[in-house]
């Protein structure tokens, strides 16, 4: 799950010296020419090495928060915003301070110097950071931004050493919620609504089957958003999760499984029918493995499993192909794993026929 990024814009404070420089590197950060914007502030930084929106700029930049280019490097822009974080006062300077700590939590998440873990504790770290901050300073959008973030890094630790990460997930998504509604900001409030259910299906704390409806209502109140008209790829999602959920919800009997795999692999062919293979060929994919994970789940509650396995094999094979020519080797082969038990079920070789023996003279 990515970070949101603020919507950074270049506004610089101007000396006299330097204004045509920071103009001229204002102008290019307009213009998206971001590795000239780069070399502008590096020229006017040979003159304003204290000036700390210098230096937070050019981490941004060379985050790649705008867009990722030529000299985006996640190292460089780390140094920048330790320098820039030491130049501003705590007491005096708050809302600089958590722009710079909010810059930093999403470069850590594109870092790859560090281990995976020791990323993910320092992004969270600044978000937290930033999160008392802006809510310190009455800045409650922000907050939310950062109340998501934490979120997303959250779900991305390990079990191993946060144990605890589900029920923060969700408590943090909850908190962005407070002030992402439908009405005030619709895209950010399905955003974290979608989110918010992919965690409480994931909680192993209370009863999973009313963890698993809460996260069913969440992916439900989404979609009201995400309609497949305006948002096809995200809607497909949702109803990818929403399949996964409906697999997952704890049953009491045989007709009540049957009925929420009906469920889920309704869910699933709606997913399928969204222009996604072409486009997002691994998420494709991915539904078609969870479609035909379904399909073998529901052949074992019924008395004549044929059509179930074989749509099942069908799936599995597609699935192969399409993570195959995404390079996602590991998932082409689990799916290649299941295609081979179900052509021997669907396809058993014919028994030999008995010979008679040789009569011996």
């Amino acid at each position: 799950m990515p970070a949101e990024n603020a919507l950074w814009a270049l506004t610089l404070p101007m000396t006299g010296g330097q204004t045509s420089r920071l103009l001229e590197a204002h102008r290019l950060c307009q213009e998206y020419e971001c590795e000239s914007c780069i070399t502008a502030l590096l020229q006017a930084s040979q003159t304003e090495s204290m000036n700390y929106a210098i230096h937070f700029q050019m981490g941004v930049c060379c985050s790649g928060g705008c867009r990722f280019h030529s000299q985006t490097s996640a190292d460089i822009a780390l140094s920048h915003l330790r320098v820039a974080l030491t130049l501003v006062s705590p007491s005096q300077q708050p809302r600089q301070r958590a722009q710079i700590l909010s810059a930093m939590g999403n470069t850590w998440l594109i870092s790859s110097r560090e281990p995976t873990q020791v990323r993910l504790q320092a992004a969270t770290s600044c978000f937290q950071e930033g999160a008392q901050i802006y809510r310190g300073v009455g800045d409650l959008e922000a907050w939310a931004r950062e109340e998501f973030n934490l979120g997303n890094s959250y779900c991305e630790l390990s079990e191993e050493t946060s144990p605890d990460k589900w029920v923060e997930a969700v408590s943090h998504y909850q908190r962005a919620l407070q002030v992402r509604t439908r009405v005030s900001d619709p895209v950010c409030y399905a955003a974290a609504l979608e989110n918010l259910g992919t965690a409480y299906r994931q909680l192993s704390s209370g009863e999973k089957a009313v963890n698993i409806r809460k996260a069913i209502l969440c992916y439900r109140k989404a979609l009201q958003v995400y309609t497949a008209t305006v948002f096809p790829v995200q809607n497909a999602g949702l109803h990818n999760n929403l399949g996964n959920a409906y697999v997952s919800l704890p049953s009491a009997d045989s007709a009540s499984t049957s009925k929420n795999l009906r469920r889920a692999i309704r869910h699933f062919d709606h997913a399928l029918r969204l222009p996604t293979r072409v486009s997002f060929p691994r998420h494709y994919a991915a539904t078609l493995f969870n479609r035909g994970s379904a399909l073998l789940r529901l052949a074992l509650e019924e008395r004549n499993p044929q059509s179930s396995l074989r749509a099942a094999q069908i799936c599995f094979e597609e699935a192969e192909e399409l993570f195959t020519q995404c390079g996602q080797v590991e998932n082409a082969r689990s799916a290649r794993e299941r295609v081979g038990p179900l052509r021997s079920c669907l396809h058993p070789p014919a028994p030999r026929e008995a010979q008679e023996p040789h009569s011996q003279p």
